[in-house]
């Protein structure tokens, strides 16, 4: 009777490890939760990436400018303009010659005439459009005129400021005294523009 009982068991043993398979089976059921739970940090990278191109975005426009009606007008608009590289060169030693209706004409010194091609030319005129916010033409002719360029005002202002400074040094009394102490001499090309802190 013992042996039957125990052969009658052996069922017994087999139905008690249903609830182990169970679990089994419950842990594999439970896997693709997991991948769903993945789907949000998905959503987001896709999110980042469809933000990409907004890292790129044009600035917001600015306040468009007047034309300019003379040569200390185009001055101010080249230097709010400051455009770099070769175009920044082009527009700088350019003169202001007027406008013609849509067309703006401007001069070129002729020791600068290796600054203008079509490329140049195009990506100042570029410029000009977003800037005076119309679709003007650019005309540059290399001549040589009066009218001072922006790089020649830049020069000039430059040179003054340094001229400025060269006679605040000679004239300055304190330095004067070691100079004639020391038997030295200035040298006046070492010398730039500054502000005197005390």
């Amino acid at each position: 009777d013992a042996e039957a009982d125990r052969g009658a068991a052996q069922p017994v043993g087999k139905a008690d490890s249903a609830p182990a398979q169970d679990a089994e089976a419950d842990r594999g059921a439970a896997q693709p939760v997991g991948k769903a739970d993945s789907a949000p940090a998905q959503d987001a990278d896709a999110d980042r990436g469809a933000a990409q191109p907004d890292s790129a975005a044009a600035p917001a426009d600015l306040e468009p400018m007047p034309r300019p009606t003379d040569n200390e007008a185009w001055h101010s608009l080249v230097e709010m303009l400051a455009p770099d590289g070769l175009v920044g060169e082009l527009a700088a030693h350019c003169a202001f010659e007027g406008f013609n209706g849509n067309t703006l004409r401007l001069t070129l010194e002729p020791e600068r005439e290796c600054l203008l091609n079509a490329s140049q030319r195009d990506r100042l005129e570029q410029l000009l459009q977003v800037r005076l916010d119309e679709q003007l033409r650019l005309v540059i002719e290399v001549a040589d005129r009066a009218a001072e360029t922006p790089a020649q005002k830049q020069t000039r202002l430059d040179r003054e400021a340094r001229d400025l400074a060269v006679d605040a040094i000679e004239n300055d009394p304190e330095l004067g005294k070691l100079v004639d102490m020391f038997d030295a001499t200035i040298d006046k090309n070492s010398i730039r523009p500054g502000s005197r802190t005390a």
